[in-house]
């Protein structure tokens, strides 16, 4: 990761100083960020020390989280969001 991050500030630098539009996509191709548990994720937060009002608001966000398929003029019943990253 830290490689990464490494390489998206040069390449956002260089198209700074060269004046260039720059589109990046990133692709988790792994799948990784689909598997993250919300209670382990808020505990690895409290663990590494984040704020409590940090923690919260993560807790908030993930809390009661839902997802529906929309086709068309159709919308399907809610689905609970328990693992995965917003």
């Amino acid at each position: 990761t830290h490689r990464q991050v490494r390489n998206l500030v040069n390449v956002i630098e260089d198209a700074a100083w060269s004046q260039q539009d720059l589109y990046v996509a990133y692709i988790d191709f792994s799948s990784a960020f689909n598997a993250v548990d919300h209670n382990l994720l808020l505990g690895t937060m409290a663990k590494l020390g984040f704020p409590a009002d940090a923690c919260d608001v993560v807790a908030d966000v993930y809390r009661g989280a839902t997802t529906s398929v929309r086709y068309r003029s159709h919308t399907s019943a809610g689905v609970s969001i328990k693992r995965g990253t917003i």
